[in-house]
């Protein structure tokens, strides 16, 4: 049962990349609703993090905000989505603090070793290299998360 849920994970984190399974989410989600981006946000932490890939999981989550921002979300369901990630950040960085105290990564082996196998994916490992371009500069959030919403005008 676990095995499939971080199986459908990786799906949706690498479904928010690919434009095809971009469409489908949109397809789901009201005009002014980030429920797509806090199917991509809350994994990132799972996948990334579990694997004891700290700094590339706050990288993703620094462009799944970023491309909140550039929808043309209302006020409030932008804040709204700052809100709730803000406090997904905070419990997961207790989970984190507690287990460095033990001297350990979130999650159990199990979990992290699925991380790891789901990194080494070759689908993943595009997705990795996008989020490290992204993190020297040379890519955009657009180049890691493809067109899921318009940006608004600005």
């Amino acid at each position: 049962m676990q095995q499939a849920r971080l199986s459908s994970i990786g799906g949706i984190t690498v479904g928010a990349i690919l434009p095809s399974a971009a469409a489908t989410l949109v397809q789901f989600a009201a005009p002014d609703n980030t429920l797509p981006y806090r199917r991509v946000f809350q994994p990132s932490q799972d996948i990334s993090d579990q694997s004891g890939d700290v700094a590339r999981g706050d990288l993703y989550r620094k462009v799944v905000r970023e491309k909140v921002e550039r929808c043309p979300f209302s006020g409030a369901e932008k804040a709204s989505f700052r809100a709730w990630a803000d406090t997904r950040n905070a419990a997961f960085a207790g989970d984190c603090a507690r287990a460095a105290a033990r001297g350990a990564v979130p999650g159990t082996p199990e979990e992290q070793h699925r991380s790891k196998a789901l990194a080494a994916a070759p689908r993943m490992r595009v997705v990795l290299r996008r989020i490290d371009e992204y993190g020297r500069g040379k890519a955009r959030s657009e180049d890691v998360i493809g067109e899921v919403c318009r940006p608004s005008a600005q």
